[in-house]
């Protein structure tokens, strides 16, 4: 990968064989990290034509039980919209599952090769279960915040043997990303490292394989997900200098319409938890060499344990290669064959797994089949998890009392029974209206917020243009909406809907053959799920109950910029854009932005489009009924609004309606009832039957019989 320069500053990127060549010469600089084996969500990606060839490429970090996050320019040698990541040849590796295949990978699709902005992937992985994903961070993290970074990378650019390969940590604290051109706060978060270096694990930093790692910080009483490691600016890959992390929470959008609703679980499956009293881990280290072939460990597996993983992984040197076994009872033999599991795929990460283990001491040996360098080995014992009514407080539950029965506060669901619900008739903080129901479409929705009402037929006039050109993308494939709107300057409006003050509605509108019609909307509702900000606010849901829409950004600082982000959204068949498109996002104060995109578009594939602002695009006012110009979206205009004349008074057409006495299109009569044998039935002329005692039609006379000579002939004409 190519990476730009500037002002004479080499941008560095951390993943494996990825990096411009450093300035300077190489000093000590995780580097000067500590090895552990905690942090259960932080993996490695690995890379090769096969998993016993595969070598590390990057790290990551879990954040739902099937995606896995790592940087864009680990899997991408240009930029995100003409990247395809070869999904076959990549592979995913946690100390406490082993490794995991790989389903897809997405870049971010606004990913810069050249400048490093939005350099984010997710990893879709085959589904994880017994580890707990780490949450979003929901805010940026202040300056001078104290954080930690976690990979398998190198401790130390210039190491040798090759120390890639094992897990570290190591803290540093988060600063201003400054004047430099290729980091911004928006986009990054920053941190600088350099002499004089402080102990290992409190003053630390990326190096080569720590890319797409996690920065972690604590928000309440939780580790989140800050940042992603990215590039570093310096005289050295690994030492002093500046580096930066994707800002997770302002890059957050992309996740959640990748993720979707995976990001909104704390756990994976139904079994005990690693980190939790239901899955005890027993962590093991040392270093295998020609003197010392084997390394020997031992733990207890609990009575009722429902899996075992043992897992290992080692550091990639010249010929390294180290084999894993496990046996139950007693040591394994290697030589003899008397093990219950070995795992020897060539790498140097190798995995063993038991459902059902016995209770009682295993063994674990870590063997040198070639090479020589460090090992981690790791036993993961996972249990039952945690029930409701176990009187155990576990995620999810918002209460246990040690029962399953309802009525008594906690519910048998384990949902505290005294909270405040919508539905209960009563108006609590962060509900705008509470009628006693949870139906929608009354005036107070079924979130207990004031309703919006659904888009208009046709876009509003006089809503605010962007001075910058503003973004519209649609795929179908995933019902996925990104629309971003951005200002030079300020604007006024935003209203508040973190205080459930202000509603947000977005309406997509297609026209066809000029005729303006709803695509695609969505109503975005105030309250807990926006959150303010020190320039606007943010919007984040964990479902589709806000129309699709995941995620929403409303910045006022300097300049303005609006996007949201939605999936699962009800799309419609096709975007026709004859001739143009128009999106609008209104809110409930009547402030109203709009981008609009006349044809061609930069693409409408019919399962994608893409399209950028057109300030050539003119929104035309709604037609005038009874001007006698017929306009696109009337049917007819007889120069009146005078209904019953074959054109209504709001310029419909009219149906012909039997029995209004007046006869009207496909009818032949219409004596003012709709009665039949009065000579018209229905609307139609009814054919005359001679003797029937009625007048019909020609006939001069009907007496009820067609005898002749009584005075009306069998003809029924008078008998002369």
């Amino acid at each position: 990968m190519t990476i730009s320069r500037r002002a004479l500053l080499a941008l560095l990127v951390l993943g494996v064989g990825a990096a411009v060549p450093a300035l300077g010469t190489a000093e000590p600089r995780i580097r000067n990290g500590v090895e552990t084996t905690a942090f259960p969500s932080t993996g490695a990606l690995l890379e090769g034509p096969n998993l016993g060839a595969a070598t590390l490429l990057c790290s990551g970090t879990l954040i739902g039980c099937r995606s896995f996050v790592t940087s864009a320019h680990c899997v991408c040698d240009a930029d995100g919209a003409a990247c395809n990541p070869n999904e076959s040849r990549h592979f995913v590796y946690l100390q406490h599952a082993g490794v995991v295949g790989v389903d897809t990978i997405t870049p971010h699709p606004d990913y810069d090769d050249a400048s490093g902005d939005n350099d984010l992937a997710i990893v879709h992985l085959a589904p994880i279960t017994g580890i707990p994903p780490t949450a979003l961070a929901l805010a940026p993290p202040e300056f001078g915040t104290s954080a930690t970074l976690a990979g398998f990378g190198l401790d130390d650019e210039s190491s040798e043997p090759d120390r890639s390969g094992l897990k570290r940590f190591g803290k540093l604290v988060t600063e201003d990303c400054g004047p430099l051109a290729l980091m911004e706060n928006d986009q990054h978060v920053c941190w600088s490292f350099g002499p004089p270096f402080g102990p290992a694990g409190e003053d630390s930093n990326t190096c080569v394989g720590d890319s797409g790692g996690p920065l972690f910080v604590s928000q309440g009483a939780d580790s989140v997900l800050a940042g992603v490691a990215s590039f570093g600016v310096g005289s050295t890959e690994c030492n002093d200098g500046t580096s930066a992390g994707s800002n997770i929470a302002n890059l957050a959008a992309f996740l959640e319409s990748e993720a979707g609703a995976d990001l909104s679980n704390v756990t994976c499956g139904p079994i005990g938890q690693v980190g939790g009293p239901a899955a005890p881990v027993f962590a093991f280290a040392g270093d295998l060499s020609l003197a010392t072939p084997e390394g020997l460990h031992s733990f207890e597996v609990t009575p009722g344990a429902r899996e075992l993983r043992v897992t290992l992984n080692g550091t990639e040197g010249p010929g390294a290669d180290f084999d894993l076994f496990v046996r139950e009872g007693s040591p394994p033999d290697t030589l003899a064959g008397e093990f219950d599991c070995t795992s020897s795929n060539g790498s140097q990460y190798e995995g063993c797994s038991f459902d059902d283990p016995a209770a009682g001491t295993w063994y674990a040996v870590a063997r040198r089949f070639g090479g020589a360098g460090s090992y981690q080995l790791v036993a993961s014992v996972l249990g039952e998890k945690g029930l409701c009514g176990d009187g155990q407080l576990h995620p999810g539950e918002g209460c246990d009392d040690g029962n399953t029965t309802s009525g008594d506060g906690c519910s048998a669901a384990c949902v505290d029974e005294n909270a405040p619900r919508c539905g209960d008739g009563v108006v609590d903080p962060g509900e705008t209206c509470d009628d006693g129901n949870t139906n929608a479409g009354d005036g107070c929705s079924e979130l207990c917020r004031v309703e919006f009402g659904a888009c208009p037929p046709r876009p509003a006039l006089g809503c605010e243009v962007a001075s910058r050109k503003t973004k519209l993308n649609l795929q179908w494939k995933k019902n996925k909406l990104i629309w971003q709107w951005r200002d030079f300057t300020t604007v006024q409006g935003f209203g508040d809907p973190a205080s459930g003050a202000t509603d947000y509605r977005i309406c997509v509108y297609d026209e066809n053959e000029g005729l303006p019609g709803v695509a695609l909307e969505a109503h975005i509702a105030a309250g807990p799920a926006w959150t303010p900000r020190s320039n606007g606010f943010r919007f984040r849901a964990d479902s589709d109950e806000f129309g699709g829409i995941r995620k929403a950004q409303l910045k006022n600082s300097r300049r303005a910029k609006i996007k949201f982000t939605g999936t699962g959204m009800e799309f419609p068949d096709r975007i026709f854009q004859d001739d143009q498109v128009v999106v609008q996002l209104g809110n409930s104060d009547g402030a109203c932005w709009q981008g609009c995109y006349d044809t061609p578009a930069k693409k409408n594939s019919g399962t994608k489009f893409v399209d950028s602002e057109s300030f050539d695009c003119v929104i035309p006012p709604p037609p005038v009924c009874g001007d006698g110009a017929v306009e696109p979206g009337e049917p007819c205009d007889d120069g009146n609004t005078v209904a019953g004349d074959g054109c209504s008074d709001v310029c419909e057409i009219e149906t012909a309606v039997c029995g209004d006495g007046i006869v009207e299109e496909a009818e032949t009569c219409d004596d003012g009832n709709t009665i039949a044998g009065d000579g018209c039935d229905l609307c139609q002329i009814e054919p005359t039957v001679c003797g029937n005692g009625l007048v019909e039609g020609t006939e001069a006379c009907d007496d009820g019989n067609t005898i002749s000579g009584d005075g009306c002939e069998l003809d029924c004409t008078v008998t002369p």
